[in-house]
């Protein structure tokens, strides 16, 4: 049983890792276009629809970082990070992170 739900727990993960990259790459796109952070994902164009596992996807007006929250019973209440950088060819880099997933139940880009 263990194995199972640890299994659900890395499919949800990948899940909400492809979807972050998604709306970071909007988020990038919008901030190389338009030298600024996007106030919502909506005005950077990205509007997929969630899974249920994903209660949603918010992004920091401020500094870019994107935030999944999960709504899954195992993941409720945990977040999958994506921080962005500046690259070198003036584009933006992303950073995948989680402080409260355990790294084996992450993507192999988020684990540190």
């Amino acid at each position: 049983m263990l194995a199972y739900q640890d299994y659900t727990v890395r499919a949800q993960t990948a899940q909400a890792y492809a979807l972050a990259s998604e709306a970071a790459s909007a988020v990038g796109e919008f901030y190389v276009q338009q030298k600024q952070i996007p106030v919502n994902l909506g005005a950077a164009g990205f509007n997929s629809t969630l899974p249920p596992s994903l209660e949603r996807i918010e992004v920091n007006p401020q500094n870019a970082v994107l935030t999944v929250h999960f709504a899954s019973t195992a993941l409720k209440g945990k977040t999958l990070v994506m921080t962005p950088s500046a690259d070198p060819q003036g584009g933006v880099s992303w950073t995948c992170s989680s402080d409260d997933i355990r790294p084996q139940q992450l993507p192999q880009p988020c684990r540190r």
